[in-house]
């Protein structure tokens, strides 16, 4: 009997070793001494990057060995971004840093000599300009992070990201005289739509947005609510709320614990990742549930929690502590949430063919036209402006990522001629109230039949009836006849 029992147990072993995941196992790395307390990571140029109180900047290269830095300030950083391949650490004024060692205030924005007021609050890169936020709700754009230029908008934003060719952003709604939260979207920065999430309290600064694997996500408290629609109420609970194309084509939530003021999705592999707290939650289907791994750490140094993806490993900051995954493999394929449409359109008008795309980042877009690549065309938009009939043909995009290539559906693009008609009409003279018998033959026959066009009363002194049947006729002759007042 002691075979059987002994092969059962492995069995058994064997099958919880496939059902382990790189996520379920998590390990804890000291911070330099000395260092401040850690609010922040992001990962960029093959580095990690933490920061926090009292000017803290610590690097990293495998998640685990970290460095101290030096950032020329002892202001406290509350969040770090990585934007168009460089860093930046933000508490009311900006740093910037190409490799994460050397570190200058973003000209403009000194202790000194501001030109605009108000404090820095997020920055992100998207049509060749960074567009920078501002406590006053001042949006400011600049070419070279040296010339800015101040923009007005009719919303206050506090965060700002970019990605699908969409800027997304947190709206300060309290400031607005609005006490709900809403999250905003734009394609030109001028005109905004507002998505009301319809809770009690607002996102506020800490609520970051961010766009990973094709998705936007923003962290907002307030009770649950899912696509603006009431949901479960958690009162000292956090919405999670994922969009997919800004206008809030797929929401779901995630209720943190309570007393939780900061963080954002970090993503790699096929895995999407959320820290709170004491814990790390994971999942790889965003319309699933989440699996939460508690990570046991003791005199907790900060109240923030934020995670990244970076060489193949997730770091995770929880409560100051410094947390590292497993390697994590693999890529999750692309999946095609929205195909291009087909489209009919006269000469001279405007096409915007689009498509939506989820999975692991990098992902790249090349539209063709008749199976043909379409030079300086890799956004998951694309736009033909003045179509001629050369523009007709067969329109699709080769969707790439780490996993591979797809090709979407097949868009056919109609081009037709304007379509321009003219028609007969009759002009009719008379009193105020006369009333007139329009009539009409396709070939004159005086001893032919007369069709009736129509009865017109005139309403001034001299009318014009058109005959809109006219033309699709090569010939048609009227005679009108005044039948009385």
């Amino acid at each position: 009997m002691s075979i059987p029992v002994f092969f059962l147990a492995l069995a058994l072993s064997f099958s919880h070793l496939l059902a382990a995941t790189p996520l379920d196992n998590w390990a804890e790395y000291p911070k330099p001494a000395g260092a401040g307390a850690l609010n922040s990571v992001v990962f960029g140029n093959g580095i990690f990057v933490a920061g926090g109180n009292q000017g803290t900047i610590v690097t990293s290269t495998n998640g685990a060995d970290w460095t101290t830095q030096t950032a020329g300030t002892t202001v406290d950083f509350g969040r770090l971004k990585f934007v168009n391949g460089k860093f930046f650490a933000i508490s009311g004024r900006a740093f910037v840093s190409s490799n994460g060692v050397d570190w200058t205030p973003v000209s403009g924005f000194l202790d000194t000599g501001l030109p605009f007021s108000g404090d820095f609050t997020d920055i992100t890169f998207g049509n060749g300009l960074y567009y920078a936020t501002l406590t006053t709700g001042a949006l400011l754009t600049s070419p070279d992070l040296t010339t800015w230029t101040s923009h007005s908008t009719p919303v206050r934003l506090l965060t700002l990201t970019y990605g699908n060719n969409m800027f997304v952003g947190a709206i300060d709604a309290m400031l607005a005289g609005n006490p709900q939260s809403k999250l905003a979207t734009s394609r030109d920065t001028e005109s905004w739509t507002s998505i009301g999430l319809g809770l009690d309290s607002r996102i506020g600064s800490a609520g970051e947005v961010t766009f990973l694997n094709g998705i936007f996500s923003a962290v907002c408290p307030g009770n649950i609510w899912i696509n603006g629609g009431p949901g479960i109420g958690f009162p000292q609970g956090v919405d999670f709320v994922v969009i997919l194309d800004g206008l809030g084509g797929l929401s779901r939530t995630l209720t943190l614990s309570a007393g939780y003021t900061r963080g954002k999705m970090a993503a790699g592999g096929q895995y999407y990742v959320f820290p709170d707290g004491g814990r790390v939650l994971y999942t790889t289907d965003l319309s699933a549930p989440w699996t939460e791994v508690f990570l046991p750490f003791s005199n907790p140094d900060s109240t923030y929690s934020d995670a990244v993806f970076g060489n193949e490993v997730f770091v995770a900051l929880l409560s100051g502590h410094i947390f590292k995954s497993n390697p994590v493999t693999g890529s999750a394929p692309i999946r095609i949430i929205q195909q291009p449409l087909s489209v009919s359109i006269n000469t001279g008008g405007t096409v915007i063919l689009s498509v939506l795309a989820q999975g692991t980042d990098p992902i790249t877009f090349q539209w063709r036209k008749n199976s043909q690549p379409i030079e300086n065309a890799t956004a998951n938009t694309l736009t033909l402006t003045n179509v001629t009939l050369d523009s007709a043909g067969d329109y699709d995009v080769v969707i790439t990522n780490p996993n591979g290539p797809l090709t979407s559906d097949k868009a056919t693009v109609t081009v037709h001629f304007a379509d321009v008609r003219f028609y007969a009409g009759v002009s009719l003279r008379g009193n105020i109230g006369d009333k007139f018998s329009v009539e009409y033959q396709d070939q004159i026959d005086p001893s032919g039949e007369w069709h009736l066009g129509s009865n017109v009363t005139l309403t001034e002194t001299e009318s014009v009836w058109y005959d809109r049947e006219s033309a699709n006729h090569t010939n048609r002759f009227y005679r009108a006849t005044f039948i009385g007042h």
